[in-house]
C-alpha cells in the first residue's frame, strides 16, 4: 500500500526522510540552544567517522540481501541469516580497524577525542548498523503500515535520545549515550525477528561465499563511486585554499530530499523487477519514477530560485557564493531520476557495475583535472556531473545489451526531459539574479 497522505511515496522512502530529518533537527538543537561548536564539531565527526567506515559495505550487502529475497520468496531465511552474520563480521573488521587507527594516529586525527567517547562511538556505529537490517527486512516482508510506524517512532527516539543525553550529561558523551540508547531499543527488535525467522542459524559456507562475493561487488562500486567526492574537495582545497574550500564544502552537496528518495526508489526497484519480472515490471517502474520526478522537480526548482536568500539567512553573507555551487550539483537530477542500476541488480548482473563505476571514476579525474584551469571551481562541479551522467549511460547500455530495453521502456522520457529542462532554466535564472 502506498501511502497517499505524504506525496504518495513508499513507506521505505518516508522512513528514510524521517531518519534523516531526526538528525537535522538535532543538528538545530545543538546549534540554536547554546552548546559549544566544539561540541557540534566533534558530533558531527563522530558520526562520520562510523559512517565512512561502513556506509558501502552496508549498502550493498543489504542491497544483495533484498536483491537474494525477492529471488527466492520461500526461502528467506538463509538470506537473512547470512546479512546477519555479514554484518557481524564487517563490524568487527570495522572495530578493528578503527582501534588500531585511534592507536596509531591517534594525535592527528583524533586529537580531541577521548578513549571512552571513542569507545562510545564505536559502540554506537556496531548496534546502529546492524538495526539498518530492520527497514530491509520489513520491506523485503512488505510490511508497509509497520515500516511506517517503525520509521515515526524510531524518529521520535533519535530527537529524544540525543536531547536527552546531551540535558543529562551536558558533553558530547551525553549525545552518544542517548543514541546508543536508541539503537539497543532497535536492536532488540532486529534479535526479535531474527529468532522469529531462524535468522541465528549458521549459513551454508558455499552460499555464503557467493552472497560476500556478490554483495562486495555492490559495495564496492557504492565505494568507487564516492571517490569523486573526496577527490573534489582535495582539489578545491589544494588550489584554493581552507577559506574558499569553506564556502565551496557548504554549498557542494546534492539536494537532500533528492539523494533519500532517489536512492529508496532504486531500492524499492529492485525488488519490484526480481519479483514481477522485468516485462511485467515496466510500467510501475516508470509510475514510480514519474512519481519521484514529480516530488522533487518544484521543490528543487523553489530552493535554486531561492538559494541567493536561504544561504546568507541561515549562516552568513560570506557564504553567498556558496548558493551558486549548491545550484549547479542540482544537475544531478540529470542522472538521479535514472535508474537502470535497479535492473542491473534485480537480474545479478552485478559486474557492469564494476565497469561503470571505473569509467565514472577515470572520466571524473580526467575532467576535474582539466576543467579546474579552465573554469575553476565550476570545472571541477562539471566534471563530476558529466562523468555521473556517463554511469547511468552505460549501464542504461549494458541493460539494452543483457535485455533489449531501451531507456524509454523504464523511464518516463517526456516528463524526464520536460523536468530537467526545468530545473536547468531555474539555475540560469537564479544565476542571473
Amino acid at each position: 500500500m502506498e501511502l497517499n497522505f505524504v506525496f504518495n511515496i513508499n513507506p521505505f522512502q518516508v522512513f528514510q526522510t524521517l531518519r534523516f530529518s531526526a538528525f537535522i533537527i538535532i543538528s538545530i538543537f545543538l546549534a540554536k540552544f547554546g552548546v559549544g561548536i566544539n561540541i557540534i564539531g566533534s558530533y558531527e565527526y563522530a558520526l562520520m567517522i562510523g559512517g565512512s567506515a561502513s556506509f558501502f559495505w552496508l549498502g550493498g550487502y543489504l542491497t544483495s540481501y533484498l536483491s537474494k529475497t525477492a529471488h527466492s520468496e520461500n526461502n528467506t531465511t538463509n538470506w537473512l541469516s547470512m546479512v546477519f552474520y555479514t554484518m557481524i563480521m564487517f563490524n568487527a573488521i570495522m572495530v578493528l580497524i578503527l582501534v588500531i587507527l585511534f592507536q596509531i594516529i591517534h594525535q592527528s586525527i583524533f586529537q580531541h577525542i577521548s578513549w571512552l567517547t571513542f569507545s562510545w562511538i564505536l559502540t554506537y556505529h556496531v548496534l546502529n548498523n546492524t538495526t539498518y537490517l530492520n527497514e530491509h527486512y520489513l520491506l523485503a516482508k512488505n510490511q508497509n503500515r509497520l515500516l511506517t510506524h517503525y520509521g515515526i517512532i524510531n524518529f521520535f527516539l533519535l530527537i529524544m535520545g540525543a536531547i536527552g543525553g546531551y540535558e543529562w550529561l551536558g558533553d558530547l558523551n551525553g549525545i552518544l549515550v542517548g543514541l546508543t540508547a536508541v539503537s539497543f531499543l532497535k536492536l532488540l527488535f532486529t534479535l526479535s525477528f531474527l529468532k522469529n525467522e531462524n535468522g541465528f542459524q549458521l549459513p551454508s559456507s558455499i552460499l555464503l561465499k557467493a552472497f560476500l562475493w556478490q554483495g562486495g561487488i555492490i559495495s564496492l562500486s557504492i565505494l568507487m563511486g564516492s571517490l569523486g567526492d573526496y577527490l573534489d574537495e582535495y582539489l578545491v582545497r589544494f588550489f584554493y585554499g581552507d577559506s574558499t574550500f569553506a564556502v565551496y564544502k557548504m554549498g557542494a552537496r546534492e539536494f537532500p530530499l533528492l539523494n533519500i528518495l532517489s536512492n529508496s526508489l532504486a531500492t524499492i526497484l529492485i525488488v519490484l523487477v526480481v519479483k514481477e519480472g522485468l516485462d511485467n515490471a515496466l510500467n510501475e517502474f516508470k509510475q514510480k519514477t514519474s512519481r519521484l520526478i514529480r516530488v522533487i522537480t518544484p521543490l528543487l526548482c523553489a530552493i535554486v530560485l531561492s538559494g541567493k536568500w536561504l544561504f546568507p539567512f541561515f549562516y552568513n553573507q560570506q557564504f553567498a557564493q556558496s548558493a551558486l555551487y549548491f545550484n549547479c550539483y542540482a544537475l544531478l537530477c540529470l542522472s538521479r531520476f535514472l535508474f537502470p542500476q535497479s535492473i542491473i541488480i534485480a537480474l545479478q548482473l552485478n559486474r557492469y557495475l564494476i565497469w561503470a563505476s571505473v569509467a565514472e571514476t577515470l572520466l571524473h579525474l580526467a575532467l576535474s583535472l582539466l576543467l579546474i584551469h579552465v573554469f575553476g571551481i565550476y570545472g571541477i562541479i562539471a566534471g563530476f556531473l558529466v562523468a555521473s551522467l556517463l554511469d547511468k549511460i552505460l549501464l542504461a547500455v549494458f541493460v539494452y545489451k543483457k535485455t533489449k530495453k531501451n531507456i524509454w521502456h523504464y523511464t518516463p522520457l517526456l516528463e524526464y526531459a520536460v523536468a530537467n529542462f526545468t530545473i536547468i532554466l531555474s539555475v540560469i535564472i537564479a544565476s542571473a539574479l
